[in-house]
């Protein structure tokens, strides 16, 4: 495949990004999503008992579409829910041509061997699209392509991990049986490789993947001549999820983090609610999605319109975010919108519901433990 990892440098000098990163699905149950049929080892037990406790956010990939002069970006719009992302691009071909580029999706790296990677917000585990990418071109769906790419100790290791049969979602419980039914000597030689480390639970060892997982989705995109071409794309919101309780709000990592999300003001409104919820709903759920939203450099040219809608779901979930023009639109939804703009700001969005056990299906917590662990900008 020729090195095909340069599938991040198909953003050009004068290239269009969206960098969309979050923090997680909405809250569930212990185990919710994870496999029905009974787990075969105790890897894979694991594995689902992690499934529903999300405290860590990946940092999604971006949409990259190189941008030529002859390509005029008249829109984009950008809709952010608790669930997914949602993009819309609005491009003309002022040339006397067709134009023909290459666009990509890189999805956020899936680093096993990372601290606290078991309790990361991946939407779909066991899925090659596992953040169920999906994009349209004037209303047609794409027809995706795929690269994936296995490293272990910084050399990559694709073929050495499917030769020996397991996917290489490092996640999936599918994974985790597959390297569990390996022979002694896969195991030895996937071990030396960097993929995998033998850990031990209770009087046996288990095999645990470490490898880093890098995929990109991509497809030939061609804009016919004096024509525009409208591209629109998806993907669930990768949502770390936490509640706080009323009294801790002060303590430091949470006033670090309400400060990155300029949400001082928000986080009172939310508060005053929880207590007006009654007894036992004096805490705060917290859902956080990280965005990067850009036109490109400004060498690419400004965009006729950009609008940000993030659109709660419910009345009662409070947004805070920093970013200048963005105004409450309804119930439940904010929007900011500006003309011949040139964007490149990273958006940290906090989703903050006022404590509501009946609803939410879930007691505060008993320790500040049980919030959102700080992310860095």
């Amino acid at each position: 495949m020729n090195g095909r990892l340069s599938f991040t440098l198909l953003m050009a000098a004068s290239g269009l990004v969206l960098a969309a990163s979050g923090l997680s699905a909405a809250p569930q149950a212990p185990g919710a999503g994870a496999a029905t049929s009974p787990p075969s080892s105790p890897s894979s037990v694991a594995v689902q008992a992690m499934a529903g406790d999300a405290r860590t956010a990946l940092m999604v990939g971006t949409l990259q579409l190189p941008r030529p002069p002859e390509l005029e970006l008249r829109a984009l719009d950008i809709t952010v829910t608790p669930q997914e992302v949602r993009g819309r691009y609005v491009l003309f071909n002022r040339a006397n041509r067709d134009v023909a580029l290459g666009a990509s999706f890189a999805a956020p790296d899936l680093d096993a061997a990372a601290p606290g990677f078991g309790y990361t917000a991946i939407p779909q585990p066991e899925q090659i699209n596992f953040m169920g990418f999906a994009a349209t071109v004037d209303g047609v769906p794409v027809a995706l392509m795929d690269e994936r790419h296995v490293f272990g100790a910084g050399l990559e290791r694709t073929q050495l991990l499917e030769d020996a049969g397991a996917p290489p979602q490092p996640a999936g419980v599918a994974t985790w049986e597959a390297l569990g039914k390996l022979s002694p000597q896969a195991l030895q030689d996937l071990r030396a490789a960097g993929l995998i480390d033998m850990d031990r639970l209770g009087e046996r060892l288990e095999p645990r993947p470490r490898w880093l997982l890098k995929t990109a989705w991509h497809w030939p995109q061609v804009f016919p001549a004096g024509k525009e071409t409208v591209i629109t794309w998806r993907h669930a919101a990768s949502v770390s999820v936490g509640t706080t309780p009323l009294a801790e709000r002060s303590q430091l990592a949470h006033a670090a983090r309400y400060a990155r999300h300029c949400a001082g003001e928000a986080i009172n409104s939310a508060a005053n609610a929880a207590r007006n919820n009654g007894p036992g709903n004096d805490w705060l759920l917290e859902r956080e999605q990280r965005l990067r939203i850009s036109t490109g450099p400004a060498s690419a040219g400004s965009a006729g319109v950009v609008t940000l809608t993030i659109d709660t779901g419910a009345d009662d979930v409070i947004v805070a975010a920093c970013i200048s023009g963005l105004e409450r639109a309804g119930p439940g939804r904010w929007r900011m919108r500006r003309e011949n703009a040139v964007l490149d700001e990273d958006l940290h969005v906090l989703f903050i519901s006022p404590g509501k056990v009946a609803s939410q299906g879930a007691p505060p917590p008993d320790d500040a433990d049980a919030a959102p662990a700080p992310q860095e900008p």
